[in-house]
């Protein structure tokens, strides 16, 4: 597997897959018969937060399907790094099949009995992993996308990505008083940060419909 510490000035240049999810891939997934349902229910992950919301969206198990599914049903045991991902039936699930671990602030549910490191992924030590996966975290949950990428781009990534056309939010600092309005970041943000860390063609803007009630749009990256 490759190093989790990135050489300085290093440009991944091994193929890149960049891809929106659609309609047309929703329409694929319902004739496979939602297979990502059929994995959900494991008893420890009874009332998760992460398992409640990939039980009541199928638009959200479709991305989980796009993003998990080759280390599902690989034969191969590898050593995975999934950073917050939060905490559901897939939690246990990978962690039976590979020397899996999970890196989650914890936020919505306490850990479980799964393989976890609970903190900011930043303050984890650094490892060696196979693949070093992030679904729905980047850029907008946390805007650091530069700086995982300068620590983790060396590995073989599975990254969900959500971005939005025009969209902002207020939020309010956990250190300070102060109410904040965020710009959501959009494609073309995104983009710019990602061809700093690796060889990509530029890909044109996301599809004019999004799968999801807020608008926003998912782009599977993998490498």
């Amino acid at each position: 597997g490759a190093s989790g510490v990135r050489r300085p000035g290093q440009i991944v240049v091994a193929p890149v897959t960049v891809s929106f999810i659609t309609q047309t891939d929703l329409n694929a997934y319902q004739a496979v018969g939602d297979p990502l349902l059929e994995l959900l229910g494991d008893k420890r992950a009874q009332g998760l937060t992460g398992e409640q919301w990939l039980i009541e969206s199928e638009p959200k198990r479709l991305v989980a399907w796009a993003t998990y599914s080759p280390l599902i049903l690989t034969g191969n045991r590898l050593r995975v790094l999934d950073v917050c991902a939060g905490f559901s039936s897939l939690s246990f699930l990978l962690a039976d099949r590979h020397d899996y671990l999970a890196v989650d602030l914890g936020a919505h549910d306490p850990a479980p009995p799964a393989p976890c490191f609970v903190g900011d992924w930043w303050d984890f030590p650094l490892y060696e992993f196979d693949v070093v996966v992030a679904a729905d975290l980047f850029p907008n949950v946390d805007q650091r996308l530069d700086a995982f990428l300068r620590r983790f781009a060396s590995n073989s990534l599975r990254l969900a990505l959500t971005v939005y056309e025009d969209r902002w939010y207020q939020t309010r600092r956990v250190d300070g008083d102060e109410l904040l309005t965020m710009q959501a970041w959009d494609w073309s943000q995104t983009q710019r940060v990602l061809q700093r860390h690796l060889t990509l063609d530029r890909i044109g803007p996301p599809p004019a419909e999004s799968l999801f009630p807020n608008g926003r749009q998912v782009c599977l990256v993998t490498t």
